[in-house]
């Protein structure tokens, strides 16, 4: 998924994946916002677009991780419903952790 500006431009994205041991949960495997769109909705938008998207579609839950440290992303996931489940510790190598978030659909 991907929103754009008025001129048709790629300002963010959303990857997803579907869920390996169950097919009706997703995993958002990135979710980007170019720097000089951010504080602008545009996050919030994208992110209601893709769960609205993934409930027609009949999915349960969606999922993600997001660093600790960003804060602006996790205060996002979690206005949008998502509530943290875990701290996967190492997630990226020693001393990155993730927080694993899920919401149910």
């Amino acid at each position: 998924m991907v929103a754009e500006d008025t001129s048709g431009d790629i300002i963010g994205v959303c990857e997803l994946l579907r869920g390996w041991k169950d097919p009706a949960s997703a995993f958002i495997h990135s979710f980007y916002i170019i720097k000089k769109y951010r504080h602008q909705g545009i996050g919030r938008k994208l992110l209601q677009f893709v769960i609205d998207m993934l409930k027609a579609s009949a999915f349960n839950s969606v999922s993600l991780t997001v660093a600790p440290d960003n804060n602006a992303a996790a205060k996002l996931y979690l206005n949008e419903g998502f509530e943290i489940k875990s701290i996967l510790k190492n997630e990226y190598g020693p001393g990155i952790d993730r927080y694993l978030m899920e919401k149910m659909l």
